[in-house]
């Protein structure tokens, strides 16, 4: 694997949609708090590995901090850590992940998110 390559996050969910509909991507959002154990887990087991980078090049990819950003938070209804929502550029969630998954297991629900998201109409 390449050394230093890691997950590109972008700084704001806004500036994720926006670059997801000028590149026709869903965008991965990881729904995280500083306390929250799982969320480091994932941090140092799953988005490390080298198969989950390359797969994240699929999507636009961005992380928010829960405590934070409480309104997103409630926006989509995130009621525990971590979890993934991927969703399409204009923000409509097509799919989910709730809880750590190891690599294999985040791949799997990385392809399957891409394949319902070209099932639903925007």
């Amino acid at each position: 694997s390449k050394k230093g390559a890691r997950i590109r996050w972008e700084p704001t969910l806004e500036v994720a949609l926006k670059k997801a509909r000028a590149e026709n991507k869903l965008v991965m959002v990881d729904f995280y708090a500083e306390w929250c154990g799982a969320c480091k887990m994932m941090d140092a087991q799953t988005y490390s590995n080298a198969d989950v980078i390359t797969a994240s090049h699929n999507f636009v990819n961005v992380k928010v901090d829960v405590d934070k950003q409480k309104d997103v938070a409630a926006r989509y209804g995130i009621s525990s850590l971590p979890t993934t929502v991927w969703m399409k550029p204009d923000g409509k969630p097509v799919d989910g992940a709730i809880g750590a998954y190891g690599p294999r297991d985040y791949i799997a629900a990385m392809k399957s998110a891409k394949q319902r998201a070209g099932k639903i109409k925007s």
